[in-house]
């Protein structure tokens, strides 16, 4: 702004300027102060913003309660553009799962003889399965377990998307190998005595003998584990013919242990 008494100029008509610039000052100044800014989230309180715009439409606000304490907040929502109508804030969006994959090596294993008895030889650290004609043993069968309260944990409110077990088979009858039938079990350690599994047999793989592979199983081993249902698996066989005979690597054999790996989302 100019001088009020500079030399040469009418007073009055300084004066008018004068106020002009005032009022346009005044305007522009009301015009920030009401830009409310869009913001993604709740300022914090600190900041001295009291009235902002979330990027899905909430008009918020806030002021201080009549105790000067804390904050009371206020908001308006507009249930379709351009529209005044008030209504509750819209829901918030689903989250997104997560999809990861874990695995749980065998932490025991046991095999059983024909008379459901637990075999205290090699049979500690080997899953026999089948018979080879050694009328002693008869048809061996045998579980392996994990830890399921880690695996249930894991697992808790997940689905399912795919499910692998990774086991080395140390020996079958014939070169041409043997084929293993998989069943669920529900012992958290190794039982006295073999009592069966849980139902039919759920999977069958062929194995060579001194093979390690990873054989996809149904999901039902990771779900049944996940439900509290089952707690490890078991190994099989429907007959005494040796096309089901042959041992693999237990916890303690020297050999890699069995290995269970889930894929899932949550």
């Amino acid at each position: 702004m100019s001088n009020p008494l500079q030399k040469g100029t009418d007073p009055m008509a300084q004066f008018q300027s004068q106020l002009a610039e005032i009022r346009r000052m005044a305007e522009e100044a009301n015009r920030k102060q009401l830009t409310i800014p869009i913001l993604n989230a709740d300022p914090p309180e600190t900041d001295a913003t009291n009235l902002w715009l979330l990027a899905d439409g909430r008009l918020r606000g806030r002021h201080l309660n009549p105790a000067g304490s804390a904050f009371i907040y206020r908001e308006w929502v507009s249930t379709t553009a351009g529209s005044g109508t008030s209504a509750a804030a819209p829901a918030a969006p689903p989250a997104v799962a997560v999809t990861r994959e874990d695995s749980w090596p065998a932490i025991w294993s046991q095999s059983y003889r024909g008379n459901n008895s637990p075999r205290t030889d090699s049979g500690t650290v080997r899953l026999y399965y089948g018979s080879s004609g050694d009328g002693f043993n008869g048809r061996n069968k045998s579980l392996m377990g994990f830890d399921y309260a880690a695996i249930a944990a894991a697992l808790a409110s997940s689905t399912v998307n795919s499910v692998w077990l990774t086991m080395t088979n140390l020996h079958t009858y014939w070169n041409a190998g043997s084929d293993v039938h998989f069943g669920l079990h529900n012992f958290a350690s190794e039982p006295g005595t073999w009592s069966g599994l849980g139902g039919a047999y759920k999977a069958k793989h062929r194995f060579v003998m001194a093979q390690t592979k990873r054989v996809a199983m149904p999901l039902e081993f990771a779900t049944a584990i996940r439900d509290g249902t089952s707690k490890g698996i078991g190994l099989d066989a429907p007959s005494d013919s040796r096309d089901f005979y042959g041992y693999a690597a237990g916890v303690g054999s020297g050999s890699p242990v069995p290995v269970l790996t889930v894929n899932y989302s949550k």
